[in-house]
């Protein structure tokens, strides 16, 4: 069986595996083909995420074409967010004072 996996850079490869393969066997080829870290690779298939269990079970079936998405952390630390928060607030308290 063989699936095509579609990286965000638009470059499309295939994939030899077997029904039974699960989507962490998957995961690991890409990851020694792409040097993408198995733990920020997220497969797509049509609206559903491929999470957990076998690809047969996630029913993919052959010459199925799955999306690569990576899953980057992103935001602010929430103590820095505070803190950003304060100091805006009271920017916004001395602008009021100002304007009166």
């Amino acid at each position: 069986m063989q699936i095509i996996v579609t990286a965000p850079t638009g470059s499309s490869t295939a994939y030899a595996v077997d029904g039974s393969t699960t989507v962490a066997e998957l995961k690991a080829q890409i990851e020694n083909q792409e040097f993408i870290p198995g733990d920020l690779i997220r497969l797509v298939n049509g609206t559903t995420e491929l999470t957990d269990g076998t690809l047969a079970g996630n029913d993919i079936a052959d010459d199925e074409e799955l999306a690569l998405m990576l899953d980057v952390p992103g935001g602010m630390r929430k103590k820095w967010k505070k803190k950003r928060m304060r100091r805006l607030r009271r920017k916004r308290r001395k602008m009021r004072q100002r304007a009166r």
